[in-house]
């Protein structure tokens, strides 16, 4: 049974009846009963689900946020379990046991660095994969597996490599050991169901050599709707939008512009040599140089436009490099994005950046600002800074922004930079009035 529970605005109305939102955070505790159960029984994935809804419908059901955080961190997603902790602790920040969480991982850095290590490596296997190196992904995800050996979605991204190398037999292994995990992920059902039916299929006509049963795993025929086949659409859907843009459209105006620049500053060097005729002339006509000046200033701006636009394209065209095509460097891609001037670019892609800088740019934010965390735990504080002004640059308006805010406002304080932290948490303050950060800020502020 999977509730989608969607977003409404009417239901945080300062106007509901009393009894409707005590119905509604009695609904949220129902879903928590219901994931605690879930978890009990191994169904991480049916758990999470229902916890992710408890939390949209009551924010403040800290006990949800806890034990999504515990949810996630069976499943080997350290991050988005910190993430659910730091809410939950920012909801309630005394007597709750995600501060006792928190204090473990920020204990235990080495186990927390080989966590960052093992999703470095399942991002580079991702790689690899959309390269169609299966066999340089496997490798990888091998070394992830073994530093978080609960990573559901390494185990998962394994099977699939297996089935493109052939290896069934292996692909059916890490989709048992991954349901051992979480007994309910329904892509690792739907792979091992179909492994399962191809191998039945084909049982009678495959024929097994004796001599060479005990050298390798049996190779049966993938029919042409196998998992891996599946996996390949998904991951040539992501970049499929980005390369139509970056292979069709940006280098055609980028040629167009090159074009006109050409043209314009071949006829700037003809006006100008007009200019000087006229100018040595005895008989020069002071009407035609002024004409012939105002044409030239006029040719010269359009020139001067066309090279701005130039410069923008080309930054548009970087971040689609460091984004989709060769992601090496979200960050930048990110600091490049969001310092692009969509007003000057032409309609298309003025409408492309600004659908850009909204889908792209809240999700690096996050990103930043779980590195900025990860770095604050770490006793990092200055790199911390450095992550959180990043992550406020890419995003202003609610999560992380205000989380980013207030925590560097912390590591100013752990510096002993007063003046700094002062200047942080009163903008805080002012900035987002309505924040749930706002007393511990004002706390700080009136402690020094």
């Amino acid at each position: 049974m999977n509730i989608e529970i969607k977003e409404n605005p009417n239901i945080v109305s300062d106007d509901l009846d009393a009894r409707v939102r005590n119905k509604i955070k009695l609904l949220s505790k129902k879903l928590l009963y219901i994931a605690y159960m879930k978890i009990k029984s191994g169904d991480m994935s049916s758990a999470i689900s229902y916890l992710n809804n408890a939390v949209k419908l009551d924010k403040n059901n800290y006990h949800a946020h806890n034990l999504l955080g515990l949810a996630y961190h069976n499943v080997g997603e350290i991050p988005l379990a910190i993430r659910h902790w730091v809410i939950s602790q920012n909801v309630r920040s005394s007597d709750n046991k995600a501060t006792y969480y928190l204090e473990q991982v920020r204990e235990n850095k080495a186990k927390l660095n080989d966590y960052n290590e093992s999703f470095k490596k399942y991002n580079k296997s991702l790689q690899h994969a959309r390269a169609g190196s299966a066999d340089l992904s496997i490798v990888n995800l091998k070394k992830a597996i073994s530093i978080n050996p609960r990573f559901v979605k390494a185990r998962l991204l394994l099977a699939l490599c297996y089935v493109k190398e052939g290896k069934e037999q292996y692909a059916v292994r890490e989709l048992n050991k991954l349901l051992k995990i979480d007994s309910g992920n329904l892509p690792a059902k739907s792979y091992l169901a179909t492994l399962s039916s191809e191998e039945t299929e084909n049982s009678e006509s495959v024929k097994v050599n004796k001599a060479n049963a005990n050298m390798a795993p049996k190779t049966v025929r993938r029919s042409k709707t196998s998992p891996i086949n599946k996996f390949i659409y998904v991951l040539s859907g992501i970049v499929l939008g980005a390369l139509v843009v970056y292979l069709a459209l940006v280098p055609s105006i980028k040629k167009d512009l090159n074009s006109q620049i050409g043209e314009k500053e071949l006829a700037i060097e003809k006006l100008k040599d007009k200019v000087d005729g006229l100018n040595a002339s005895l008989n020069t006509k002071d009407n035609d140089i002024a004409s012939l000046d105002a044409e030239l200033k006029n040719k010269a701006n359009v020139l001067s436009e066309n090279k701005l636009k130039l410069a923008e394209t080309e930054k548009l065209s970087n971040v689609l490099r460091n984004y989709y095509i060769a992601p090496a460097d979200t960050t930048k891609a990110g600091n490049i994005l969001v310092n692009i001037d969509e007003d000057i670019l032409s309609d298309e892609l003025k409408e492309f950046t600004i659908s850009m800088k909204t889908s792209v740019l809240p999700v690096l934010a996050e990103q930043v600002y779980v590195s900025g965390y990860n770095a604050y735990l770490r006793g990092e504080f200055d790199k911390a800074i450095e992550f959180f002004d990043t992550s406020y640059s890419f995003k202003k308006d609610g999560y992380p922004a205000e989380n980013a805010l207030y925590y560097k406002g912390r590591a100013y304080l752990k510096k002993g930079d007063l003046p700094r932290m002062t200047e942080t948490f009163e903008q805080l303050i002012n900035d987002y009035p309505n924040s749930t950060l706002v007393p511990d800020a004002k706390y700080f502020l009136e402690r020094d």
